[in-house]
C-alpha cells in the first residue's frame, strides 16, 4: 500500500511539473532564420565539402557527385542522419537548420518519409576522413551502426550522437548529453564544430540470438542493454501508447517521466512478475546463478546508463572492456527509486557470455525496443566494436586547432616549393614531439588538481 501511495504522489507531481515543461518547450520551436557571419563560417568550414568538389546537377543520380581528388586533407566532412520521429519529434526543425549550413547531400532524413542510412553511407564511401552525426534516439543510432557493419566499408567512420530520443542512454555515456532542446543556429554551429574536433572511443557491441520452440532463430545486436521482466513490460506499455497516440509524445521530458511513471505505477499494482525466478534461468560464463527471491526483472548492461541516465551497476563499468554487467531488479518501484539515486538494483555478476532460458512468454527489450518473447533460449556473446565520438575538452580542442593550423602551413609551404618533403617531415615530427610533451604535462597538472 505504501508503494502505491508513493507512486501516485510521484505521478501527480510529475504531471504538474511537466505541463510547465511542455509549455516552455513550445518556445524553443520558434523557427529561427539565420545568416552565417565570417567567424561562424570559419567555425564549421572543415565540416563542409566545398562547392568546387561536387556538381549540383548530378545530385540524385548517384553518379560521381563528389570529386575526392579536390578535397583538402584538412577537411573533416560531417555526414548527418536525422530521424524526425525520434523523441520529441523536433527533427524537421533540425533538418531545416542543418541544411542552412551544410550542402543537401550531407544531411539525410531517415525513417518515415526519408531514406535508409545505407543510402548516405554508400554515397560517402569514397570520401576520406568523414564523420557521421546521428540525430535521433538509441534505436536510430543502432540502425546506423548496423548499416555500417552490413556495408563492410574499408573506412568505417566514427559516429557522434545528437540525442533526440527519450532515454538517450548511449549519448549520455559518450558525453553528448541527455537531450537537445535549443535548436537555434548558433547551437547547431557549435555542435558541428564539436563533432569535427571530437575524440574517438570504442563501443562493445553484442550478438543476441533467440531460439524459440517451433520458431525460426532470430538475431539482434545490443549496444546498450537487454532486459527481461518488469522493465521490459514498462517499455512495452510506453511503446504501445506512443503507437496509438503519437501526438501525446511531442516532448522528450514529458515522455520520459510522465509515461514511464504511469507504466511503472501500473506494474506496481499488477505485480505480474513476482514469481519471475520460478520460470527464468540465468547462466553466466557457463555457470547457473541462483537468483534471489523477489526479483521481477533481469537487466544485462553494456553501458553505464539505463532508462535515461541511471547507472545501475556503479563503478568498474566500461563500454569497451568486453564484459557485461548483470543486475536484478526487485520491482518497478525500485527502478523509479534508482532514477533519483535512492537505491540500486542487485549486482548479480560480470561476465563475457550470458544465456537466459525462459519457461513462459515474457516481455523482452533490447536498447529500449520491446517485444513479446515466447519460451526461449537467449544467448548473448561479443560481436565487435564500433568507433564512436566523444566531445573533446577545451584544452584538447585548442591542441587540435593548433595542429590543423601547423599542417595547413606545411601543406602551403610544400605547394609553393618553400620547403621540400624532407624538411616538412622533420618539422612535422618536431611539432608532434612538442605536442606530446605538452599533453603529458597537462595530464600531470590535472591529476594534481
Amino acid at each position: 500500500m505504501q508503494e502505491i501511495l508513493v507512486a501516485a504522489a510521484i505521478l501527480i507531481a510529475t504531471v504538474i511539473f511537466l505541463v510547465r515543461i511542455q509549455r516552455r518547450d513550445h518556445i524553443h520551436l520558434a523557427l529561427p532564420a539565420f545568416v552565417l557571419s565570417d567567424e561562424q563560417q570559419k567555425l564549421v568550414s572543415k565540416c563542409i565539402i566545398p562547392e568546387k568538389c561536387y556538381s549540383q546537377s548530378t545530385w540524385g543520380t548517384k553518379a560521381k557527385l563528389i570529386d575526392t581528388s579536390k578535397l583538402s586533407p584538412l577537411l573533416v566532412p560531417v555526414l548527418v542522419f536525422v530521424n524526425p520521429k525520434s523523441g520529441g519529434q523536433k527533427g524537421d526543425l533540425l533538418i531545416f537548420q542543418l541544411r542552412a549550413i551544410l550542402p543537401e547531400f550531407q544531411v539525410f532524413q531517415i525513417g518515415s518519409g526519408g531514406c535508409v542510412p545505407r543510402t548516405g553511407l554508400e554515397f560517402f564511401k569514397a570520401v576520406p576522413n568523414y564523420r557521421v552525426l546521428v540525430c535521433g534516439g538509441d534505436g536510430t543510432v543502432a540502425w546506423v551502426l548496423q548499416s555500417i557493419d552490413e556495408l563492410d566499408l574499408i573506412y568505417k567512420p566514427p559516429v557522434a550522437v545528437l540525442p533526440l530520443g527519450t532515454g538517450n542512454d548511449l549519448a549520455r555515456v559518450l558525453g553528448w548529453g541527455g537531450g537537445y532542446s535549443s535548436l537555434y543556429g548558433s547551437s547547431v554551429l557549435k555542435l558541428l564544430h564539436s563533432v569535427s574536433m571530437a575524440n574517438a572511443s570504442n563501443l562493445d557491441r553484442w550478438f543476441v540470438e533467440t531460439i524459440s520452440k517451433g520458431k525460426k532463430k532470430k538475431t539482434h545486436v545490443m549496444n546498450n542493454y537487454l532486459g527481461i521482466g518488469v522493465d521490459a513490460q514498462i517499455a512495452m506499455n510506453f511503446h504501445r501508447r506512443r503507437e496509438r497516440s503519437p501526438h501525446l509524445f511531442c516532448s522528450r521530458t514529458f515522455n520520459k517521466y510522465f509515461w514511464y511513471v504511469l507504466g511503472g505505477s501500473k506494474e506496481i499494482l499488477l505485480g505480474r512478475f513476482s514469481n519471475l525466478t520460478s520460470y527464468l534461468q540465468l547462466e553466466c560464463d557457463g555457470k547457473i546463478l541462483d537468483l534471489p527471491d523477489g526479483i521481477e526483472g533481469v537487466i544485462v548492461l553494456n553501458i553505464a546508463s539505463y532508462g535515461g541516465g541511471v547507472d545501475l551497476w556503479g563503478s568498474e563499468s566500461s563500454m569497451s572492456d568486453g564484459m557485461l554487467d548483470v543486475v536484478g531488479v526487485a520491482s518497478s518501484f525500485q527502478l523509479g527509486a534508482a532514477q533519483v539515486g535512492l537505491t540500486r538494483p542487485m549486482r548479480l555478476c560480470q561476465c563475457k557470455n550470458v544465456k537466459i532460458t525462459t519457461k513462459v512468454s515474457l516481455p523482452m527489450q533490447i536498447d529500449g525496443e520491446p517485444k513479446n518473447l515466447r519460451p526461449s533460449v537467449i544467448n548473448i556473446s561479443f560481436q565487435n566494436q564500433s568507433v564512436m565520438l566523444t566531445p573533446s575538452t577545451e584544452f584538447e580542442m585548442k591542441i587540435q586547432q593548433s595542429s590543423a593550423m601547423v599542417e595547413e602551413v606545411l601543406l602551403w609551404a610544400g605547394q609553393e616549393d618553400i620547403l621540400n618533403e624532407s624538411q616538412i617531415t622533420k618539422l612535422r615530427q618536431k611539432f608532434n614531439t612538442s605536442l606530446s610533451i605538452r599533453k603529458r604535462l597537462s595530464s600531470i597538472d590535472s591529476n594534481f588538481m
